[in-house]
């Protein structure tokens, strides 16, 4: 589960073999604000080798609970602006290019832009036997055009 809240962004998961859930976070201060919620946390443990560098382990319970009182403190109007009073302009940025990305889940799928496909080192594709060039449906299958 992703986290953002306005102290910071943590991600919440269960290891597979581990009883306990493992709090990440890129940035280390955000998991000491999420302890002000989660008090449980274990010590923060640092390895740069991955995509979040810092972790914390704490029960299902301790963490449903300062989940909890997150929502409970909520008092803002509006969570980018509450940010950028707490822990500034950058990361407000940050979290408005999330709420950006996510925008597009809102718009119908007929209305998105189309992904564009960087072009095939081979170059271009040559028409399947019989002629018929290949023909990309509303699935994104691959069809035969013409016929059918």
């Amino acid at each position: 589960m992703w986290l953002f809240f306005d102290g910071g962004f943590v991600s919440v998961v269960r290891k597979p073999g581990d009883r306990r859930l493992c709090v990440r976070a890129r940035v280390a201060a955000d998991l000491d604000r999420f302890r002000a919620y989660c008090p449980e946390l274990s010590a923060v443990e640092a390895d740069a080798g991955t995509d979040y560098p810092f972790r914390c382990w704490a029960s299902r319970a301790a963490v449903a609970r300062a989940a909890g009182q997150v929502v409970r403190g909520i008092s803002y109007p509006n969570f980018k602006d509450r940010v950028a009073e707490v822990l500034g302009g950058e990361r407000a940025v940050l979290c408005g290019r999330v709420w950006s990305t996510l925008l597009a889940l809102a718009a119908p799928p007929s209305t998105r832009p189309a992904r564009r496909r960087p072009p095939s080192p081979r170059g271009r594709r040559q028409p399947p036997a019989g002629g018929k060039q290949p023909h990309r449906g509303g699935s994104g299958a691959v069809t035969a055009a013409g016929g059918g």
